[in-house]
């Protein structure tokens, strides 16, 4: 004599295949999502190394890859981000906003 009812291996079935369903959509989600949804190419952020000067911008691509490889850091004040200079390499470059700095620049040593 069977001791479980008919359709329970039809609904055991259906949650696997839900569960599944919600694992792939996590991953999904975690790994970047849809690849239209990416950082535009056309608008810049513009940036001020303070150890050597340069000025430079990135497109917000650009600017997304850079914030994914974690290479800033944060200054002592923990607010302000320190970006890497594509020029000499520090970690010494700030953001400006449109009405010029995000920050006010650290003196550069004479």
């Amino acid at each position: 004599m069977k001791s479980s009812r008919p359709g329970a291996t039809r609904d055991v079935v259906l949650l696997v295949i839900a569960i599944a369903l919600l694992v792939a959509a996590g991953i999904y989600v975690t790994q970047g999502g849809d690849p239209q949804d990416a950082a535009p190419d056309d608008q810049y952020l513009e940036f001020e190394c303070q150890a050597c000067g340069e000025s430079f911008r990135l497109n917000y691509a650009e600017f997304e890859k850079l914030w994914n490889e974690r290479r800033f850091t944060r200054q002592d004040d923990g607010r302000t981000l320190l970006y890497e200079c594509p020029k000499c390499g520090q970690r010494e470059a700030v953001r400006k906003g449109r009405s010029g700095w995000t920050v006010p620049p650290r003196p550069r040593p004479e």
